[in-house]
């Protein structure tokens, strides 16, 4: 069984729980025989390929202004409010993600489980329903 998973992050950039529980997870996974892939951010900004214990990891970079959780989005003061307003409003429904992920979700994958979809926005939903057919 292929079964994606998406989440913000991925070790060893665990950030809190979210992290974690998906490295549990897709390890587990792969000890039942799946063939598991994590569709996380990368924090330097550059697309990779990478294998943990048997996880292929895939880190592409974020399509929005800076990265949640890594990066301040540009401090306290009024330009890094209106920039992490700004952040909030593009990531609700992130366009540029959704043709970006259209694109990069080319597998055919039995289960796709989103986590944490901060920075690809909600939109990896419609892409991994396109791709479902029920």
């Amino acid at each position: 069984m292929k079964v994606l998973i998406v989440n913000t992050f991925y070790y060893p950039h665990e950030v809190g729980g979210a992290e974690k529980s998906v490295r549990i997870l897709a390890e587990e996974l792969v000890k039942k025989g799946c063939d598991v892939t994590i569709l996380a951010l990368s924090d330097d900004g550059v697309k990779n390929i990478e294998y943990i214990n048997d996880v292929k990891i895939q880190r592409v970079p974020i399509m929005n202004l800076y990265v949640p959780g890594l990066q301040d989005g540009g401090g306290s003061g009024i330009t890094g409010k209106l920039k992490k307003l700004f952040w909030h409003f593009f990531d609700y429904y992130n366009v540029v993600s959704y043709f970006y992920l259209s694109k990069l979700i080319n597998e055919d994958f039995d289960i796709v489980h989103t986590n944490n979809v901060s920075g690809f926005s909600v939109a990896v939903w419609n892409v991994a329903r396109k791709k479902i057919f029920l």
